[in-house]
Parts: structure tokens; sequence; C-alpha cells
């Protein structure tokens, strides 16, 4: 077979936290704040790369390409929680307490993606160059995902 390219991305971050402000009438004040209390993120992309071949060959060598796809792979491991401002106390209060959790990505696409029927392209979103479609998403978690939600939160967003 032929060499395999491979590119890695990788994004570890310790903590972040993004904070929502309300600016209505002028008050900026707090509203949400979302806190990634750690993340690590992985992307990995791998695609045949044809070896030099010689002109009888390049027949054959254009077949096997036509069949091979291009695959990559992401995951996302991080753990986060969810704050909500509180005008009464003025504090923010927990609505997602921290959770652990993990993501993961399988993306595939041809090498060649002209070589599909135009309606499948337009159906998976193929059309440019190196463009992808989901295969598989796996969420998982070993812990319990608490949320600390009342009627006035749930009346704020509807």
């Amino acid at each position: 077979g032929g060499l395999v390219q491979e590119k890695h991305l990788r994004v570890d971050i310790g903590a972040m936290r993004v904070t929502v402000v309300n600016d209505c009438a002028g008050y900026n004040q707090p509203f949400v704040a979302l806190s990634l209390l750690q993340l690590h993120a992985v992307h990995l992309s791998r695609a045949p790369s044809a070896p030099a071949t010689l002109p009888q060959q390049q027949h054959h060598q254009q077949q096997q390409e036509e069949e091979q796809q291009q695959e990559s792979c992401s995951m996302i491991r991080g753990r986060m929680q969810a704050s909500v401002f509180n005008q009464r106390i003025l504090e923010f209060e927990p609505i997602m307490e921290e959770w652990g959790v993990s993501l993961e990505l399988s993306l595939s696409a041809p090498t060649h993606p002209s070589y599909l029927p135009a309606t499948e392209q337009a159906a998976r979103g193929v059309g440019g160059e190196g463009a992808e479609w989901i295969e598989a998403v796996h969420l998982e978690s070993q812990e319990v995902l608490n949320l600390n939600l009342t009627q006035q939160h749930i009346n704020t967003v509807t």
C-alpha cells in the first residue's frame, strides 16, 4: 500500500471563563458564567499518499486512489460548569455543577469527492476540497450531570 500522511493538532487549556452580560437598560449586570476548568482536544487526520510509480502502474494506482478515503478523528475531553447570577444576593449560583465529559467524532470523506453522485454530494455537504462528514459521535461521562434549575431560570429562557 501507499504511505499515510498524518496531521496532528492538540489544544490544552487549564481554565477559561466566559461571562455573558445582560446590558438591558444600561445596567451591564452579569447573567451567566460558563467555565471550562480543563480542556484537552486532539485532532488526527490521516490521508493516503501515493508513492512514485512507473507509467504502466498509474492506471491501477488511480483506481486505488478513487477507493481510498481520508479519515480524521477529533477527541475533546474536559470539565465544565455553569453559573447564573442571582440579582437578589449579587452572587453567582451554580446552574450546572462541575461535570467531566469526553466527546469523540469520526469524520471521513473520499479523497476525490467529485466521484460521488451530485445528489449524494449535496446530502453530505460535499463540494469543496477536503470536505468531510460525520461518521460517528460518541459522548461519554463517568459522572452524573447535576442541573440546578428553578422556575425562574426556565421563565428567563422561554
